[in-house]
């Protein structure tokens, strides 16, 4: 069957021309306010990134400086619209990715939902989708990384007499690619990593993977990813990460008022689209728990 009698067969049902409305209708949107929308300092920053290319910098790794001097490379034009056009690509790539990670994981239902909480969420196509930051590579590579963990670990058993039967396969060298490459946008990346390797130490069924040869060749390759970034940093005494981690820990020490301030800006953050109704949900479902 040809792509195109496919899609057309795709496009028939309602939900799927509902999907693509808001994925196209999100691109748009994002795509009239990166154009009119001054570019930020940090923009202008990662933007002399992609001028002066290296394994990695002070503050992120180098992915940042490819997305940002994709659209100047294929366009020809320096603006804040040509440095935004590889965010816009990213979060594209990320709301389809999203999409069909929850489509496989629960039901078209909660897919669309993912879908459009993830497009209306004023932080998520602000900060992922529309300005150039390393946070959009590392949304695109986190969310396949997702798809490809879904498909990995919850795909049906292969013998019928075992249904909680686990065989490891390809796709585990593929999700420590993905890491690899969340790693490079940012090192917000390795918290992915950690979180999949605890994944399989506390899932009795999926611990097997930790011993798979795709998982250990998984590991060759993400090292090799990361090559770049550690090789930098051995050559400018781990700049990087002495800085990042003097940002973590507060020189005043913590404060219930900074866990405070914290949590109201996690509402301003998602205000108003989503930011209200989730803490008042949040609100009733812990008052009917105490009744």
């Amino acid at each position: 069957m040809r792509f195109g009698q496919i899609a057309q067969k795709w496009l028939v049902q309602a939900a799927n021309r509902s999907v693509l409305l808001l994925l196209v209708g999100g691109l748009l949107f994002r795509s009239v306010v990166a154009f009119w929308l001054y570019p930020t300092f940090d923009e202008a920053y990662y933007y002399l990134y992609s001028l002066h290319l290296d394994w990695s910098y002070f503050d992120h790794p180098a992915l940042v400086a490819l997305t940002t001097g994709l659209g100047p490379l294929l366009t020809g034009d320096v603006s804040q619209f040509t440095i935004r056009l590889g965010a816009l690509i990213c979060y594209t790539g990320s709301l389809v990715l999203l999409y069909l990670t929850s489509l496989k994981l629960f039901s078209a239902q909660a897919a669309y939902l993912t879908l459009a909480l993830a497009t209306i969420a004023p932080i998520f196509p602000i900060g992922f989708g529309i300005l150039s930051l390393p946070d959009s590579p590392l949304m695109l590579f986190w969310s396949a990384a997702l798809y490809c963990a879904a498909d990995e670990f919850f795909h049906p058993s292969p013998d019928e007499h075992q249904p909680n039967l686990y065989l490891s396969t390809y796709r585990l060298t593929i999700l420590s690619i993905l890491v690899g490459l969340a790693c490079e946008s940012k090192y917000h990346g390795f918290v992915l990593g950690f979180g999949l390797i605890g994944f399989c130490l506390t899932s009795h069924r999926h611990r097997r993977a930790l011993l798979s040869p795709w998982a250990w060749l998984g590991i060759a390759l993400f090292l090799l990813i990361i090559s770049p970034t550690v090789f930098w940093n051995i050559q400018h005494d781990w700049v990087s990460l002495r800085f990042q981690s003097a940002r973590a820990v507060p020189k005043n020490g913590y404060s219930l008022l900074s866990v405070a301030l914290v949590c109201l800006a996690q509402v301003v953050y998602l205000f108003p689209t989503i930011g209200v109704p989730l803490w008042w949900l949040t609100l009733r479902a812990t008052v009917e728990s105490i009744r």
